[in-house]
């Protein structure tokens, strides 16, 4: 298994100080889904955002239901972004098999904004949204990450 699988259990939740907000935008199993609902039901955690799940696309419904913000683990889902996973994935190939490097075009798909203002972005972008539609239909977590819409990143 990884080093991160189950990072945050039982043990993490019981050393806690605070109450803290955990964010899971990483690794679906870095949470112990079972444990981080004991340590919800506890007190020892106040809240989840939660954008990578264990078990996707099966993922949890009670943890559906307790995180502020559930989203189909689209939190890197932008054009730069995978744009620059695209790059090091195809450096890695180059680099193994002795190539010259090939840098992929810098442009946009047609009909892609241009890069909002963060004001703009926080009017535009709704998590809520997001969370919203997560929780009406659970089982078309795939239909939703796979069908997200690509945002540009701020600048």
């Amino acid at each position: 298994l990884y080093a991160t699988y189950h990072l945050a259990g039982s043990d993490f939740f019981r050393s806690l100080k605070r109450k803290p907000l955990l964010i899971n935008s990483a690794r679906g199993p870095v949470f112990d889904t079972a444990a981080l609902l004991q340590a919800l039901d506890c007190g020892q955690v106040s809240d989840v955002v939660v954008d990578c799940w264990e078990n996707e696309p099966d993922i949890d419904r009670q943890l559906l239901d307790r995180a502020i913000v559930a989203t189909p683990h689209i939190a890197g889902y932008s054009f730069e972004g995978k744009k620059r996973a695209t790059q090091m994935a195809l450096d890695s190939v180059v680099r193994f098999f002795g190539l010259p490097r090939i840098v992929i075009a810098d442009s946009a798909p047609d009909g892609y904004p241009p890069a909002p203002s963060l004001e703009t972005i926080f009017k535009s972008y709704s998590p809520e949204r997001d969370t919203s539609a997560l929780r009406s239909a659970p089982h078309s977590f795939e239909a939703l990450r796979n069908n997200y819409a690509y945002r540009p990143e701020v600048r």
